[in-house]
Formats: C-alpha cells, structure tokens, sequence
C-alpha cells in the first residue's frame, strides 16, 4: 500500500464509527427537533430531508466502517450510503428555494443527475477496482482507478451546489431590507460557505483513508436550525 496512505491511515481516530454514528443520529434529531416545531411549514420539512440525507449517508459508511475485514460487505454498504449522496448536496439549494420561496430549472437539471450516478455506481464493477478498507476508515481507493473519477464528479457537483447556495444566500442577504431576515439569510450564507469544506469526504477517491465530516457538521447543522427558529 502507497506510502501516503500509511501516513494518513495514523490519523484514524478521526474516524471512530461509534462516534460518527452518534453525530449522524444527533443530525437527525436536530432535523426532527426543529420539523416539530412547525410540521405544516415546507421550510422545516426541508431542513428535515436536509439532515436526513446527511444521516443516511454517516449511517451507510459506519457500517462499512464497521465490517471493513470483509472487503466486500464494506464496499456494499459504502454503495447503500454513498446512493443518497447524490441528492445530498441538492437538498442544501432545495433548502435555500423553499425557505426563500423561489423557484429554478436548475434543480431538476440537477436531480436529473442522481439516476446517472446511481445507475453507473451499481451497474458497473468499477468501484471494487483500487478498493482498500481499513479499520475505523471503511473504503478508500488507491492508484485513482476509473471508479476515482465519478468521487471526483460528485465532489465538484458538491462544491458547485453548496456555493450556489452560498450565493444565493449571499444575494438575498444583500436584497432583504428587514433586518431580522437580513440576519438569518446572513448566518446561512456563513453556513453554506462554511460547508463547502464538505468535499473533504470524498478524498477516500484519492487514497487518503479519512471521514472527518462527523466531528464539526453538528455545529452548522445546530446553527442552521438556530437560524431558522430564531429568526
């Protein structure tokens, strides 16, 4: 195994299953928390599928953490994770469109999206070519075989969905003359920029052997929902 993954393979307590398992439950409790405050307002429901999609996803990869001796059952449920993912990323711009109340083309474009992916994930062998897992880590990929390129696409398509809400948020904030919504469209802009740093996830495409997503994505999760009740 290349030098660089050793390196990086020491740090893998930064990848403790038991732990991003309870941030990953803790997400959704948020989600739920803030959903019953208002179950009839399409914003709460939002943020809801919103933190669903993060769960699913921590979820998926615990488990892969956890049966990481069987390549095989790792790599299988890394897929049942990883086939949320596509959508993950949208549900932060559907977010956005929902609480402001617009609407795009561009999100259908973007969902139209997610059966490719899902279709080429579970219809090719790719994935299993390159594939190591590790303890505390579940699968990464070594030597970036082809498999490398579809984390690659869904890494860019992460961080083009997360700034364009970003953005979006930005431009409202800039628009809006209440202040109090001039506060909330500012902390989310914050937020989502924040959260562009999410692509960190996907260098297990490029043998790095890291998850490190669950240790600070509870904060912004918590700030977005402080976001929407407070303001």
């Amino acid at each position: 195994m290349h030098d660089s993954v050793a390196f990086w393979a020491k740090f893998h307590y930064f990848n403790h299953p038991y732990l991003s398992g309870l941030s990953a439950l803790g997400i959704l409790a948020i989600g739920v928390f803030v959903f019953l405050k208002n179950t009839k307002s399409p914003t709460y429901r939002a943020f809801l599928w919103m933190t669903f999609t993060i769960t699913y996803w921590f979820l998926g990869n615990v488990v892969s953490m956890l049966n990481y001796k069987e390549l095989e059952l790792a790599l299988y449920w890394t897929r049942i994770g990883y086939s949320i993912v596509p959508v993950m990323a949208i549900s932060y711009y559907n977010f956005y469109l929902t609480l402001c109340q617009k609407r795009s083309k561009l999100i259908f474009f973007l969902y139209l999206t997610c059966p490719i992916e899902l279709i080429y994930m579970w219809g090719s062998h790719d994935m299993w070519a390159g594939a190591h897992s590790l303890a505390n880590v579940g699968v990464f990929w070594v030597g970036f075989p082809r498999f490398s390129y579809f984390i690659v696409f869904g890494m860019v398509k992460y961080i083009f969905i997360t700034l364009l809400t970003a953005f979006s948020f930005l431009k409202e904030y800039r628009e809006e003359l209440a202040p109090i919504k001039k506060q909330q469209y500012k902390s989310l802009a914050i937020v989502f920029f924040v959260l562009t740093m999410g692509w960190v996830e996907w260098i297990v495409g490029f043998g790095v052997p890291l998850h490190i997503a669950w240790i600070v994505l509870p904060f912004f999760i918590a700030t977005i929902a402080y976001a929407i009740i407070r303001y």
